[in-house]
């Protein structure tokens, strides 16, 4: 049975082409997606944010996202922090930011602590996710950079960026959401989810919020019964 409607999974969703091939045309769909629906966030390299303007210039309904450290997160934080800067000044809504990966790995949590807070800093009260690519991560160090994340005051756990293999499970998100419980932190689902199914599965353990590429998203919204 579907717990959402179309227009609920809409304001659910970010839509994205991030990925090294998302071609212009790709970036054009994505956007008349977005003002078909009203998705909540559409996210593409920032080289093309203004052309995202451009073409979402009439849609009230989605805001423009900020992909910062993409896709790596070992920029350095300096880096970091200027991404954020620009892309607000050039109207980004929300921020996703991958975190430092081996900082997490080697135990550098005063150097991941201070990734994260300056980018909030610069994101100015702008909602902050923060991505820690599932992929890579063993079970504990999910938790750990989990609660690490949601301790600095991210919005959002999100657990892919859409580069690596494999991203968002059900299991996954229960490692997330067990650890940020208590916290406020919500979690973005994203990743190698491919039906509706899954998605329903998802928001039955506390997913407020997806992120897809467009293909994905439009074939689950007509999974949806009207």
């Amino acid at each position: 049975m579907d717990i959402i409607t179309k227009q609920k999974f809409a304001k659910m969703t970010d839509l994205a082409c991030v990925k090294a091939d998302s071609s212009i045309d790709d970036i054009k769909n994505m956007a008349e997606a977005a003002n078909k629906w009203g998705f909540a966030g559409v996210y593409a390299l920032s080289a093309h944010n203004d052309m995202l303007t451009e073409l979402l210039k009439n849609n009230d309904r989605t805001f423009i996202g900020g992909a910062v450290g993409f896709p790596s997160g070992g920029v350095a934080t300096s880096t970091k922090v200027y991404e954020t800067r620009d892309l607000i000044e050039h109207g980004c809504g929300e921020i996703d930011m991958v975190i430092n990966i081996a900082w997490l790995k080697a135990g550098k949590t005063d150097l991941l602590e201070k990734d994260i807070k300056e980018v909030i800093a610069a994101a100015g009260g702008k909602i902050v996710k923060a991505i820690i690519e599932v992929h890579y991560l063993s079970d504990d160090e999910i938790m750990s950079a989990s609660r690490l994340a949601a301790g600095c005051g991210v919005s959002f756990i999100k657990t892919a960026t859409g580069w690596a293999e494999s991203g968002a499970t059900l299991d996954r998100i229960r490692l997330i959401k067990k650890a940020i419980s208590g916290t406020g932190c919500q979690i973005k689902a994203a990743g190698g989810i491919r039906d509706l199914e899954t998605v329903n599965s998802m928001i039955a353990l506390g997913v407020t919020r997806f992120g897809f590429g467009t293909e994905t998203a439009l074939k689950i919204i007509e999974e949806i019964k009207a």
